[in-house]
Formats: structure tokens, C-alpha cells, sequence
């Protein structure tokens, strides 16, 4: 019993102690590569942001009407439910929320410069 502690340099079993040293190095090997992209720099333009806002607002008052029909909401000649009113305000809160972050989105792809690392080893 003592003599399977000595040999021991710490508290870890052989196996952790390897996968743990195995894990460090492909850290390491992660750390050195490069990072590779597949747009290789290239930002998106405003018309790509435009189509996916266009995408986005289609999509919420798609599910304004999915949830209107689904509520059994009818408008057509009487006073607006509430049910109409929230769900307006929800979906539109959230398309109008959307744009302005993809405004913010956009400019910052828009001055934001990569900068090269110079390698110092």
C-alpha cells in the first residue's frame, strides 16, 4: 500500500495525467495554427443584411397572422381585440428591435479592419 504512493508525484492516476498532458499539447497545437475562414476577410455588404431583415420581418408578420387564425381573432368590421393589439406590439417590437441590431451589426463590419499578428518567436 505505501509502496504504490511513492511512486506517485501526484495525486492524479497515470491515465489522467496523460490524457491531461495530451490535452495541454493540443491546445498548444490549436493555439499556433492560423485561423482559417472561408470568406478570407470578406464582410458582409448592407444588401446582405437588408435581405435578411426583409427575410426576418416577412417571418414575424407571418406569425402575427399564424397566431391570429390560431386565436380565433376576427377584425373585419368590429373594434381591435386585445389579443390583436398585444401581438402587434409584440412582433413588431421585435422586427424594429432586429433592424436596429443589424444596423449596429452592419457598421461595425463596416469599420472594423483586421490587423495581422506578427509572429515574434
Amino acid at each position: 500500500m505505501v509502496r504504490g504512493k511513492k511512486s506517485r508525484k501526484s495525486g492524479l492516476p497515470v491515465n489522467t495525467q496523460t490524457e491531461t498532458q495530451i490535452a495541454d499539447a493540443a491546445i498548444d497545437e490549436f493555439e499556433a495554427k492560423p485561423r482559417s475562414s472561408t470568406f478570407a476577410g470578406k464582410r458582409f455588404s448592407l444588401l446582405d443584411y437588408a435581405v435578411v431583415c426583409l427575410f426576418f420581418i416577412a417571418f414575424c408578420f407571418v406569425q402575427k397572422f399564424v397566431a391570429l387564425t390560431w386565436f380565433g381573432v376576427k377584425s373585419a368590421g368590429e373594434s381591435i381585440a386585445l389579443e390583436e393589439l398585444s401581438l402587434t406590439f409584440f412582433f413588431g417590437t421585435m422586427w424594429k428591435g432586429f433592424i436596429i441590431v443589424a444596423i449596429l451589426a452592419w457598421l461595425y463590419d463596416l469599420f472594423y479592419h483586421d490587423r495581422e499578428e506578427a509572429d515574434t518567436a
